[in-house]
């Protein structure tokens, strides 16, 4: 029998091999694999096994190269995963597992935008 800390290992290293687009997409393979081993109940445990391991990936989307200052703030946190995407206009989106902390130009613009329209 699998036991929730050996799932939650699992879990991890199926998120470092999958891009963060395919974040979803492994999670329900992963719910599938608990399903099919009749193992669904253990997902609390498994969560929580998960969330003890501790933040391992932090990903970073910017406008523009970070700088020496915020990528060594960054990696108090965990490993870093960057993407540009200019259209971001400045600023950064910072992921750390379920929690997005949106700092980014484009976003503070379209909130504007909605709240004069």
């Amino acid at each position: 029998m699998t036991t929730p800390k050996q799932y939650a290992e699992i879990l991890d290293q199926l998120l470092e091999e999958v891009g963060e687009e395919d974040t979803e997409k492994a999670i329900g393979a992963f719910a599938d694999l608990l399903k099919k081993s009749n193992d669904l109940r253990l997902a609390d445990k498994i969560i929580e096994e998960y969330r003890n391991q501790g933040v391992k990936r932090v990903y970073v989307t910017s406008a523009r190269q970070l700088s020496g200052e915020m990528k060594e703030e960054l990696r108090k946190l965990g490993d870093i995963e960057k993407k540009i995407d200019k259209s971001l206009v400045g600023g950064v989106k910072i992921r750390i597992a379920d929690t997005l902390i949106d700092g980014s130009i484009k976003s503070t613009l379209e909130n504007l935008k909605a709240k004069l329209s």
